[in-house]
C-alpha cells in the first residue's frame, strides 16, 4: 500500500516537473521525453482514433476539448463546487463526531466551517 503511493506520488511530480519545468526546445533526454508525451502521444492517439471511429469521432473530440480548456464554460465551475462541497461534506460526516477531541478544541468546527463559506464566497 505505502509502495503504491510513493509510486503514485512520484509520477505525479516527474509528470508535473515535465509539464511545467522542462523546455521542449532544448536538446537532451527531458526534452525528448517531454516531445514525446505531449506532443507526438496525442497525435498517435488521434491517429489512431481515426483508424478505429472516423475522422467524425476524432473532430468532435477535438472540438470538446477547445470547448473545455479554451472557452468560458461552467464545467470547471461545477467540478470546482463539487470538490469543494464533496470536501467539507466528509469534513462535516466523517470530522465533526472527533470534534471536540484530544488534539482539537470545539471551535475548529467553527473555523472550519467559516473558512469554507469564506472560499465560496470568494469563488462567488
Amino acid at each position: 500500500m505505502l509502495l503504491n503511493l510513493w509510486a503514485t506520488l512520484l509520477l505525479v511530480i516527474t509528470v508535473t516537473y515535465l509539464f511545467v519545468c522542462v523546455d521542449g526546445s532544448k536538446g537532451g533526454i527531458l526534452a525528448q521525453i517531454k516531445l514525446f508525451l505531449f506532443n507526438y502521444l496525442p497525435e498517435l492517439l488521434r491517429k489512431g482514433l481515426r483508424v478505429i471511429f472516423g475522422e467524425w469521432f476524432v473532430l468532435k473530440i477535438d472540438s470538446f476539448s477547445k470547448y473545455l480548456c479554451y472557452s468560458q464554460n461552467p464545467l470547471v465551475q461545477i467540478i470546482y463546487v463539487l470538490a469543494a462541497g464533496g470536501g467539507f461534506t466528509i469534513y462535516v460526516l466523517f470530522g465533526f463526531p472527533h470534534i471536540p477531541g484530544p488534539y482539537l478544541g470545539v471551535y475548529h468546527k467553527y473555523v472550519g466551517s467559516i473558512l469554507m463559506l469564506c472560499c465560496y464566497y470568494s469563488y462567488y
